[in-house]
């Protein structure tokens, strides 16, 4: 367990997403940043556009300093970058589920910013254009 929910709190996950893949069988979660928030057994995550609002939010206080961000002179600062633009795509994933295909286009775009070096997987840049969505 994660955490002992009777002593209530957030609790944010620093992991990839896909490491977070586990926990989310047990509890719900969602992209804050580069962090993931589970939520209490039973408890539901916010609507999709709801979390891309927070993640604006969030995102609006991160800056990108310097040129760009070589991923093999520092491969450490590039996969902090690459947690962004994961969180984007679950974002994108979820606003594709309800039909928001600008939405989830506007949400691949905005990962791509934080990680250019890293293409945007081709069946999900397809679906945001028009495919479906299991």
């Amino acid at each position: 367990m994660p955490w002992n929910s009777q002593h209530g709190g957030t609790v944010y996950q620093a992991r990839p997403l896909r490491e977070t893949a586990r926990w989310s069988r047990v509890f719900a979660a969602y992209p804050v940043g580069p962090l993931m928030r589970l939520l209490p057994a039973g408890e539901l995550p916010p609507a999709a556009s709801e979390v891309a609002r927070i993640n604006e939010r969030v995102f609006r206080g991160l800056l990108h300093r310097g040129g760009e961000l070589d991923p093999g002179i520092d491969p450490d600062g590039a996969r902090l970058r690459e947690t962004y633009a994961q969180a984007w795509r679950w974002i994108a994933v979820r606003l594709l589920r309800t039909g928001d295909r600008k939405g989830a286009m506007r949400a691949l775009l905005r990962g791509q910013r934080w990680v250019p070096w890293l293409e945007v997987p081709s069946w999900l840049q397809q679906r945001a254009m028009g495919g479906q969505v299991r």
